[in-house]
């Protein structure tokens, strides 16, 4: 039976706060090896409806794409490779820095023909890559480390993870034989009538043996109703031939979710704040009313804080301990001495103190 990954991340969060992480280095020593990463991020964003690419947009603070990165750095992945448009190149050159290694997708010719893209700039890697996409903020190191556990310790080839839905997304089915082995990854677009009743899916986040992987990747064929290079296709011929592939069933679907809508977006921004709040309040911290309270990632606050309603604490502010923060305050940034009380309609800026 997996962890409870809601309970795990608090238990995680909490030591983050706090300054800890010897979570983090437990579980990075499961294999001797580094692992390297894709992170998959050119695709257009239709049902998102904004001229800016949705991973850019930002979840209290921060841009989707930094959750994903910084998870996989906490992960220990290195190096992170980047596959973006043409068009996105810059503004996320310039946002990331040299934390990641930007790889052009042109033209958009699927999730298959995306990873080929980053074969010359791993040309010198042979080892686990682990691939993730772009637009899924909630995806957490313990997520990452147990999914790379799993695939070491079963010694395969590649490693898929699903999730079982009541209602399944469109994403690809997980068609297993009689006795429960996995026997194909199917895209809904081509799935029967009786594949798309099956509820366990696969998500987008794979562990692959490189070079292997771009061996069977140059093979498949882009034959299917979008004319895309899937990657899902590469699995199943690894599976046709023998290989190793296994499944990593995952038992919190939303952790997984990806944003193409403003509604998913709105689901995980909710799910966001209150993870957020939850590891606070396990750190000693008093939330009055958490609906009207809003506590950006990076935020230090000390035991004993009391935060009342509609106060809006931004990314890096740093509180003390026993202090009294509201109601109707906005702290952009700086340090709150401990026992302060900061009044209402009280707006700090950086570096204000006292």
């Amino acid at each position: 039976m997996q962890k409870n990954p809601v309970r795990e991340w608090n238990k995680l969060a909490g030591e983050l706060l706090s300054g800890g992480f010897d979570e983090l280095e437990t579980h990075a020593t499961i294999a001797s090896e580094r692992f390297a990463a894709v992170i998959l991020a050119a695709g257009q964003s239709k049902r998102f409806k904004s001229r800016r690419t949705k991973i850019l947009h930002e979840l209290w603070g921060k841009a989707i794409i930094e959750y994903v990165v910084e998870a996989l750095e906490r992960a220990g992945a290195s190096p992170i490779l980047l596959v973006v448009s043409p068009g996105m190149r810059t503004e996320v050159s310039a946002l990331l820095g040299g934390r990641v290694q930007v790889v052009v997708q042109h033209p958009p010719l699927g999730t298959g023909h995306a990873l080929q893209q980053t074969e010359a700039a791993l040309r010198d890697f042979s080892g686990d890559l682990c691939l993730v996409v772009g637009d899924c903020p909630l995806i957490t190191p313990e997520f990452l480390l147990s999914l790379y556990r799993s695939h070491r310790q079963q010694g395969n080839d590649a490693t898929i993870t699903s999730v079982v839905f009541a209602s399944p997304p469109p994403y690809g089915r997980v068609v297993r034989d009689r006795q429960g082995r996995l026997q194909a990854i199917v895209e809904e677009k081509e799935a029967t009538p009786e594949q798309r009743k099956i509820k366990e899916v696969s998500t987008s986040h794979y562990f692959l043996r490189a070079p292997l992987i771009f061996h069977y990747l140059k093979q498949i064929t882009n034959d299917n109703a979008q004319g895309e290079y899937y990657l899902p296709d590469a699995i199943n011929l690894m599976l046709r031939d023998g290989r190793s592939v296994g499944v990593f069933r995952w038992e919190e679907p939303l952790t997984l979710m990806g944003i193409n809508t403003r509604q998913e977006f709105q689901q995980v921004s909710n799910y966001l704040k209150q993870r957020i709040q939850e590891a606070h309040m396990q750190n000693g911290v008093t939330i009055l009313d958490p609906a009207t309270t809003v506590i950006e990632p990076e935020v230090q606050i000390g035991r004993d804080t009391v935060i009342y309603p509609f106060t809006y604490l931004k990314r890096g502010v740093r509180i003390g301990e026993e202090c009294r923060i509201g109601p109707f305050v906005y702290l952009k940034a700086g340090q709150i001495p401990d026992r302060t009380i900061v009044e209402t309609n009280t707006e700090r800026k950086h570096g204000q103190e006292g």
